[in-house]
């Protein structure tokens, strides 16, 4: 999360910097479609070995044995989008923001300018003498100083709320997508998860549903925030997003009885679900992944956007743990051939608490600023004339670059087009 948001953030102009980290972050949507479809194609792959008959021992070993072979199969092919990406990180530059504020190599930064904007060349003189100058440097002092102060850290405070509020509903949804699947009448009541014969059955249904919900609202929402975000702003976004989620999950858990009972119900249920789906990525978490990458210097950006991110995965496993304790405490009594009167109940005592923690999400977006249309270096926080300066320090320039030729360079690089 981190570097993905902060490398496309410091690369981008800043009047299309929310389309072009929207448009980075919106491949998680394909990337769920694809696990959807490779699944899929599993399953379709190994269908012969799936339907047949449980009459042995050895059968049911036999189909222990397919079942074993699919999950590996799957685990496997996830390697490899992350080894392409690994490959385009190894080979993507650093960003001259990097090279210039936390390196210091203002020579390298001017050429990295001149080489991704066209203004021009920069020729380094090896033989050069070296000079140095002050620039701010990351460490636990200036990190305590610069977040100490409330405008700082009110901003790092409600981008990490508002993250971890998000990803109680966004990872229960998710990764719990089998035990959510079932409610929405996509898998058959009828199939028990403890019953091999129904294991096929289970597995195909669960990968349509999957790519039903990934192209009915998740593809979807990414390129609504798209199309909007440089225009009408990530802060209303987030909060319309919190808000509407809030609603759609209240609706939801309030007539989860009558929806869940019926088929015509359970399709109003499927469209609510997808309806999430839209505007969790048409609102915070999309947002939530752009803020962080955008405020706060660039020494501390990366570390803050990894906070956030952190925080998030404090929702996730919260969201799990509520997850387990509300499945355990409704299906305590469920047998294994699901007779139950209602062993999915629980999913609305859920919703509810997905409710709360939006709106509480809502109300921590009111602490962020608007980011649409501001050079980094005005989100920052911190005054940038004489940012870099002569004198004792860390940087190097070339003996030929005076101080009024190292902030002309400094500006290149933080310009208002970046």
């Amino acid at each position: 999360y981190p570097l993905s948001a902060v490398i496309t953030s410091e690369f981008s102009p800043k009047r299309v910097r929310g389309r072009m980290m929207t448009a980075v972050f919106a491949m998680q949507g394909f990337g769920n479609f694809a696990a959807a479809l490779v699944a899929l194609i599993v399953t379709k792959a190994f269908q012969p070995q799936l339907i047949a008959g449980i009459n042995t021992l050895q059968d049911r070993n036999g189909l222990l044995d397919t079942i074993d072979r699919c999950w590996r199969l799957l685990i496997g092919l996830g390697a490899v989008p992350g080894c392409i990406a690994l490959f385009c990180r190894l080979t993507i530059p650093e960003t001259p923001r990097f090279t210039m504020d936390v390196e210091r190599n203002v020579e390298q930064a001017v050429q990295d300018v001149a080489t991704f904007l066209t203004t021009g060349k920069y020729n380094v003189d090896p033989d050069a003498v070296i000079r140095r100058a002050d620039a701010p440097k990351a460490s636990w002092a200036n990190f305590k100083h610069y977040f100490g102060q409330w405008k700082n850290f009110k901003l790092l405070f409600g981008m990490a709320y508002a993250w971890f509020a998000l990803d109680v509903p966004f990872h229960t949804l998710g990764l719990n997508s089998l035990g959510l699947l079932r409610p929405l009448h996509f898998i058959p009541k009828g199939c028990s998860d403890y019953n091999l014969e129904h294991s096929r059955d289970i597995m195909l249904e669960a990968s349509k549903g999957n790519l039903i919900l990934a192209a009915g609202g998740l593809i979807p929402g990414y390129w609504a925030t798209f199309f909007l975000i440089d225009s009408w702003g990530r802060k209303p976004i987030q909060i319309m997003g919190f808000i509407v989620l809030t609603v759609i999950f209240l609706v939801m858990g309030g007539a989860w009885k009558t929806l869940h009972d019926s088929t015509p119900g359970g399709n109003a249920l499927v469209f609510l679900y997808c309806m999430a789906n839209f505007f969790q990525n048409f609102g915070p978490n999309t947002t939530t992944f752009i803020v962080p990458g955008e405020a706060f210097p660039t020494r501390y950006r990366a570390t803050a956007h990894g906070i956030c991110a952190a925080a998030g995965k404090l929702g996730a496993i919260l969201s799990q743990v509520i997850f387990s304790v509300l499945s355990h405490h409704f299906n305590k009594n469920e047998s294994k051939s699901c007779n139950v009167s209602d062993p999915d109940q629980f999913v609305q005592y859920m919703i509810f608490v997905f409710a709360f923690f939006t709106l509480t999400g809502a109300a921590a977006t009111l602490l962020i600023e608007e980011t649409k249309g501001r050079t980094l270096e005005d989100i920052s926080n911190e005054r940038q004339d004489g940012f870099i300066s002569e004198g004792a320090g860390p940087l190097e320039l070339a003996s030929d670059l005076g101080a009024d030729e190292t902030n002309d360079s400094y500006q290149r690089i933080h310009s208002g087009g970046m």
